[in-house]
């Protein structure tokens, strides 16, 4: 009898064990227990619309259960009592030297929101913000892709759109910050351009446009760009590029036709013509990452651009529609 005894107390531990944690809120809840049930994961990560319903868990977070770790008026703020169709999943969870960071999805009928929630390593509540998901022109770096008609693409470099502010929504999430971006490198490419007017005056009549689809460029070993001249079928009359940095090795920017090769100190603004003249390329990066943010200048107002699937972007389209 006394091994019936034994294996019972043993099928009582682990039914023990295998308890799920009560999220509902509706008893008292350990944040230790509360953060098992988000993922630990390491930067950097990118949730989009089309990945949300794999990363985020099945487990629903109650209201209430949130409610024993944060402030009541955040958690209306992140799930208003009056929005009753509102679910909350639990995502990821961000480890830093300081502190951590709890991703949580707050689902709506319609729409989905990401609540970040920040606490100390002693699990002191920190600070709270709510990210609407489809609301910023911010995308992660994306491969600048070299013969778009070819097989066997070539990956040169990565990039990111940098609109000028006018081009942004006020409605973005992230509005002030690309804000503050944007200024400082439009501003400093137009600083520039005049420079450039005081040089050649004439110049200055044939420019109609600013191109809008600008890229910053992210280069790493491996990375470059093959000779080419940037005006091909379009209107681009100007070039220019402003470099962000000089810590790399390699990426250097050679002119062939005259045989002059440069590597400008960061901050430094390079202006060109964009014809055949000026063919150019960026030699093979082999250590360190290279920063730069070329721009064109264009001789019509409505400006024809060369036909690359990376001039306009999904975000640029949505922001675009919807200011």
């Amino acid at each position: 009898m006394r091994n019936w005894y034994w294996l019972a107390a043993l099928c009582l531990v682990m039914a023990c064990s295998e308890e799920k944690t009560d999220l509902s809120g509706n008893t008292p809840l350990k944040i230790n227990d509360f953060n098992k049930v988000f993922k630990t994961v390491s930067l950097p990560i990118n949730i989009s619309d089309t990945n949300l319903n794999k990363v985020r868990d099945t487990l629903e977070i109650g209201a209430k259960a949130l409610a024993q770790f944060v402030p009541d008026s955040v958690v209306e703020k992140i799930i208003p009592a009056k929005d009753q169709k509102a679910i909350l999943y639990p995502l990821l969870k961000i480890e830093k030297e300081t502190e951590y960071y709890l991703m949580l999805n707050v689902h709506h009928p319609k729409k989905d929101q990401i609540a970040v929630v920040v606490f100390s390593k002693k699990n002191a509540y920190l600070d709270y913000k709510i990210i609407n998901s489809k609301k910023t022109l911010l995308k992660p770096w994306q491969k600048w892709i070299y013969d778009y008609n070819n097989k066997n693409k070539v990956d040169l470099s990565l990039f990111k759109i940098i609109p000028e502010v006018n081009h942004i929504s006020k409605h973005d999430e992230f509005y002030e910050e690309q804000k503050y971006i944007s200024t400082i490198l439009h501003n400093s490419i137009d600083v520039g351009l005049k420079k450039y007017y005081d040089v050649y005056p004439r110049s200055e009549k044939n420019i109609k446009s600013k191109e809008k689809f600008s890229k910053l460029l992210k280069y790493y070993p491996g990375s470059f760009i093959p000779p080419h001249a940037d005006h091909g079928i379009t209107s681009r009359t100007i070039s220019s590029i402003l470099y962000l940095n000089d810590n790399y090795s390699g990426g250097e920017l050679y002119f062939p036709y005259f045989d002059i090769l440069l590597k400008p100190n960061a901050g430094s603004v390079i202006f060109f013509p964009s014809n055949f003249m000026y063919v150019h390329e960026v030699k093979e990066i082999t250590s360190g990452i290279r920063y730069s943010f070329p721009n064109w200048f264009h001789n019509l107002e409505k400006q024809l651009l060369p036909e690359n699937p990376n001039s306009k972007s999904e975000a640029w389209n949505l922001v675009e529609h919807t200011k």
